[in-house]
């Protein structure tokens, strides 16, 4: 494979404008997008949130990805963020999302706090689907 194609590939992640599909061109890169999200949450969340980066998934995995990500949150946040920021990356973070799955299964709650298969295509349109959905949350 093309070296340069490679580094492109992962590069989108961080700077979306390097895509060719206009739709993506004008969104903000992974970096960009956890800091505006942890600017728009409470001032009393923002110390936890910068303190306690976790990256999870296939994607943080690849070479320079962590460092990248730190660098980045690092240099949007500066002048916002009044604590330090701190970026973990898990070892076994490719499984994070099966783990973390694994463990709400096997709460005692995981069968009332979850929609049977047949209940959710019982319903007729998208809308019950989305209605069946909230019953289940708010519920």
């Amino acid at each position: 494979m093309n070296h340069h194609k490679r580094i492109t590939a992962s590069e989108v992640i961080f700077d979306p404008s390097l895509a060719t599909d206009p739709a993506v061109r004008g969104v903000d890169g992974v970096a960009s997008i956890a800091h505006m999200a942890i600017e728009k949450c409470d001032s009393d969340l923002k110390i936890n949130l910068y303190n306690n980066i976790v990256l999870a998934g296939g994607s943080t995995l690849m070479k320079g990805f962590t460092e990248r990500f730190d660098n980045e949150i690092r240099n949007l946040a500066e002048q916002h963020a009044k604590t330090d920021i701190n970026v973990s990356a898990a070892l076994h973070r490719r499984y994070a999302a099966w783990i973390g799955g694994s463990m709400i299964s096997s709460f005692s709650t995981f069968s009332d706090t979850t929609i049977k298969q047949s209940d959710y295509y019982d319903s007729q349109t998208e809308n019950d689907h989305s209605a069946c959905i909230l019953k289940k949350t708010v519920f």
